[in-house]
């Protein structure tokens, strides 16, 4: 009822030797235009040779002899349906989007890598090429799919002492934070992974606590032991400095605060072991080693992905800007 009711066709007002489409919408006189190609295809009108507009500014079509016109009558059944189709659609499309988000809802298994405390951060990468993900935490990297074996790719040299309830101590592995009374944090911040020497093994980039180095440990393709550490940065500041890409060179940077400025650190890609070079983008002020809260975005401009500008927030009211064609950084508060 719902597709049939939408729009009943009327008779068209006929002349002699013409068809002149006509309908009736909502109260409202509609001329219907009936299209020269679709016509021509029929076989059954020709557009006058005057090719003037009929009353209304209606096209206004010849009738053939021994072949069928094309009225509003043949047509209008067939837009009827159609319009019908649409607005169905679209009454039933929300619904449908509701139903397939939740057949996309997804449970998470919880799984304890470990009860010791080595980080405040955690990552995953393939570190084994076997093709599935592994997790790095701390000094360890984790075999998945279980993630039940684990592997030192630091030393994980740090215990703390407990006192037991009958009054006895004993050492844990780790840092103390909420394992112990004393709130102590890690040396290991966040951590990140890159294949930084592009041997196309995923190397591990660990910031260490605030205000100390940044350092990525090279993949060892396979081997048992430590990796190899590269120092390349040493005096990162922010709680959350970040590992973008900030100026579009289609490899990360360390985004981060050092020396009382915001700036970025950037690689040599022939040398990536070798310090880092720090570009300060922001006037000197109090930015230090505790400074909360870091990020960036970008925004397409200029039709093109060249074309780009990049916005740095750091702390509660500051923010840079990189307008990426002349690479010029603009300050604003």
């Amino acid at each position: 009822m719902l597709l049939n009711g939408l729009m009943q066709p009327q008779a068209p007002v006929r002349r002699p030797g013409k068809v002149i489409p006509r309908s009736k919408a909502a109260g409202k006189l509609l001329t219907a235009r009936i299209h020269k190609e679709q016509l021509n295809r029929k076989g059954g009108c020709v557009k006058p040779a005057n090719d003037q507009d009929g009353p209304d500014g209606a096209d206004e079509w010849v009738s053939e002899p021994d072949s069928p016109a094309l009225t509003l009558r043949d047509k209008l059944p067939r837009m009827s349906f159609m319009f019908g189709i649409l607005l169905l659609a679209i009454v039933l499309a929300p619904a449908a989007g509701i139903a397939a988000g939740k057949d996309l809802i997804h449970n998470f298994k919880k799984v304890r890598l470990t009860q010791e405390f080595w980080a405040e951060g955690a990552n995953f990468g393939d570190f084994n090429h076997d093709g599935k993900m592994d997790v790095v935490a701390g000094p360890f990297w984790y075999e998945g799919p279980d993630f039940k074996k684990r592997h030192e790719f630091y030393p994980a040299n740090t215990t703390f002492k407990r006192k037991k309830s009958d009054g006895t101590e004993e050492t844990l592995p780790g840092y103390e934070g909420a394992l112990g009374v004393e709130n102590v944090y890690s040396e290991n911040f966040l951590a990140f992974t890159y294949d930084f020497n592009g041997d196309g093994w995923a190397d591990i980039m660990v910031y260490g606590f605030p205000g100390k180095e940044a350092s990525w440990y090279e993949n060892p393709k396979g081997r048992e032991g430590h990796w190899q550490r590269h120092v390349v940065f040493d005096v990162l500041d922010n709680e959350s400095p970040a590992f973008v890409d900030v100026i579009g060179e289609g490899k990360p940077q360390i985004l981060c605060c050092s020396g009382g400025y915001i700036g970025y650190a950037t690689a040599d890609w022939k040398n990536p072991g070798a310090p880092w070079k720090f570009h300060a983008i922001s006037p000197k002020g109090d930015y230090q080693r505790f400074t909360h809260g870091l990020g960036s975005s970008r925004k397409a401009g200029g039709g093109s992905s060249r074309h780009r500008w990049r916005m740095i927030r750091c702390g509660e009211n500051t923010r840079s800007r990189l307008e990426k064609g002349a690479r010029k950084w603009r300050y604003m508060t």
